[in-house]
């Protein structure tokens, strides 16, 4: 079961950042009223991917060592970087990259 709540977790901290994801494209549309910026299809689905994350984190976290919590949850940031790059057409600046790279090594590094 362990093995296991480690993939859940990890799941979630991917299941989020999409939800930031589809949250940022919605606040990128155009020519949309106040209201309609915030309550739409792609906001709504967003949310509930973010809610249905915090509810499978919580029963993850049951399982999960937590001195390996803040190594998943760093992987958000590189989640974020490469679905913005896929989706958004976001080009990352050095900066970034550089912050993923660190990311990635002290990830490798926690698990050695």
């Amino acid at each position: 079961m362990e093995k296991t709540s480690y993939l859940i977790y990890f799941i979630s901290v991917f299941m989020a950042s999409a939800a930031q994801i589809l949250l940022k494209k919605s606040a990128d549309a155009q020519n949309k009223s106040f209201l309609r910026k915030f309550l739409n299809a792609k906001v709504l689905i967003a949310y509930i991917i973010l809610f249905t994350s915090l509810f499978i984190n919580t029963i993850a976290l049951k399982h999960v060592d937590l001195k390996f919590v803040p190594f998943i949850t760093s992987t958000s940031f590189i989640w974020i970087l490469l679905l913005s790059f896929a989706f958004l057409k976001e080009r990352p600046s050095n900066k970034k990259v550089i912050g993923a790279i660190i990311i990635i090594i002290g990830v490798v590094i926690s698990r050695l």
